[in-house]
């Protein structure tokens, strides 16, 4: 993300020295705790940053190719409480354990198939219950990562949730379940046939020779949070870096990242001409 970052900054800094005619304003805006909820993306939108933008661009590592789409996401935690309930000795742990049975079950994605962004994936990551032995669990959590597309809506999924709690609490004596989305973030899409997309897919192919076409990124990004806005405008991920990120010894190209300043800056310059009825 750094490269990302100061290749916008660079760029910019270009843009002004050398005195490229546009119409309009090329804004930066830099966030903060992507990998915590998108907050710093949260915060600017919610303060009416990204209110007047035409389009977006968000630098994350994207082997400079353009995506178009990117999946959402729906983190889940589940809470089950036991103990002493009305005389009768529960144990959160086993409330878990069949609450999570039947959501298996319950749940199949393979009906919100999309053509760029594949099937929603749910991934059990967290499952913390109980002190000690012989010490009856009082409380046992679970955490879902959940991945997901433009057909899964998130309110009505958790609503099936909610519902599934139900059903559960009919059939458990003292069944207690929390349902808590700790974080709720949307998938976004925008046409590849959008002016602007247009544009900065000319660009790239240009520098990099490598033809673009639609493509739905596997993650989340701040452009999640940037659609919020109150207004619609395209959002595409493009970025320097390939797939090294999450590990140890991340590393950017150096051709990527000098490459992707070129990009930044032609982009801005086709798309703010002063011919643009875009600008």
């Amino acid at each position: 993300m750094k490269s990302g970052l100061l290749a916008f900054v660079i760029a910019m800094i270009n843009l002004k020295e050398d005195n490229i005619p546009f119409e309009g304003t090329v804004k930066l805006l830099v966030t903060a705790a992507e990998e915590s909820g998108c907050l710093g993306a949260k915060q600017l939108t919610e303060l009416g940053y990204a209110d007047d933008l035409d389009a977006l661009i968000a630098g994350e590592c994207s082997f400079s190719n353009i995506y178009n789409a990117e999946r959402g996401v729906l983190f889940l935690r589940l809470t089950t409480t036991g103990g002493n309930v009305g005389g009768e000795d529960v144990n959160a742990i086993e409330q878990m354990i069949y609450f999570l049975k039947k959501f298996e079950d319950h749940f199949d994605f393979s009906g919100y198939t999309d053509e760029l962004l594949g099937i929603p994936t749910s991934s059990l990551d967290i499952l913390n219950g109980g002190t000690a032995k012989e010490v009856l669990p009082e409380t046992c959590v679970a955490e879902f990562d959940i991945r997901t597309n433009p057909q899964l809506d998130h309110q009505q999924f958790i609503a099936e949730v909610e519902a599934l709690k139900n059903e559960v609490a009919a059939e458990l004596e003292g069944f207690q379940l929390e349902i808590e989305a700790i974080s709720d973030l949307p998938a976004t899409y925008a046409s590849f046939d959008d002016p602007f997309i247009q544009v900065a897919a000319s660009v790239v192919e240009s520098v990099t020779g490598v033809e673009q076409g639609p493509l739905g990124y596997p993650g989340a990004t701040d452009v999640a949070e940037f659609s919020k806005a109150a207004k619609t405008f395209p959002c595409i991920v493009l970025g320097p870096g390939r797939s090294v990120a999450h590990r140890p010894d991340e590393y950017v190209v150096i051709d990527d990242y000098l490459n992707i300043i070129s990009i930044y800056q032609e982009i801005a310059t086709r798309f703010l001409q002063p011919a643009n009825p875009q600008a």
